[in-house]
């Protein structure tokens, strides 16, 4: 199993950068040894100081991390 932990401030960790660990993660070497990748999205956590996040404590609302990379995860 392979955990990731997301922050939405770090850029590598979104858009190209994501896909690119998502490549990564679906070649055929990691492929065979990662058998399932559990995605921890902290922007839940920015709710203390940036208020629009306060609405991600309600875990049926997507974040705004998880609709620009919603494509890659589905990879």
């Amino acid at each position: 199993m392979l955990d990731l932990v997301i922050s939405y401030g770090t850029t590598s960790q979104t858009s190209e950068g994501f896909e690119e660990l998502i490549n990564t993660i679906n070649s055929e070497d990691i492929k065979r040894k990662v058998k399932k990748v559990v995605i921890t999205d902290t922007s839940y956590l920015y709710r203390h100081t940036i208020s629009q996040f306060s609405g991600y404590c309600d875990v049926n609302i997507p974040t705004e991390w998880y609709l620009k990379n919603k494509e890659a995860i589905e990879n």
